[in-house]
C-alpha cells in the first residue's frame, strides 16, 4: 500500500510523492480539495512528509509552502505542490 504521512501522523492514500525541479509533488487519492488544504496548509504538519511504497520510505523535510493544488475529479485525486520557503535559503522564483 502506498501512503503519505505528515509530521503529525495524518495519513493519506497516495499514488506518488517526489521532487521535480525543487517542487515536492504529492498525489493524494480519495481526498477532497478541502481535506488537502486543511492538512497541507499547516507548516507544522508538512515540516516532514513521508511517502511509503511497500517497505520503502522517502522522507522530505522543510517543504511547507503550497504553490498549487489541483483536483482531478475523473481520477478522484488531489495533487499538492509544495516548496521550501525562501527564508530557508531556497530560491522559489523558478
Amino acid at each position: 500500500m502506498r501512503k503519505i504521512t505528515l509530521n503529525d501522523g495524518t495519513e493519506f492514500e497516495g499514488s506518488n510523492c517526489g521532487l521535480a525541479s525543487g517542487v515536492l509533488w504529492c498525489y493524494l487519492e480519495n481526498t477532497t480539495f478541502h481535506q488537502a488544504l486543511a492538512a497541507f496548509d499547516d507548516p507544522e504538519k508538512t515540516a516532514k512528509i513521508d511517502f511509503f511504497y511497500g517497505e520503502m520510505v522517502s522522507s522530505y523535510e522543510g517543504y511547507t509552502k503550497i504553490i498549487v493544488i489541483t483536483v482531478e475529479d475523473s481520477e478522484n485525486r488531489v495533487n499538492v505542490a509544495l516548496v521550501r520557503p525562501a527564508s530557508q535559503g531556497v530560491n522559489t522564483d523558478a
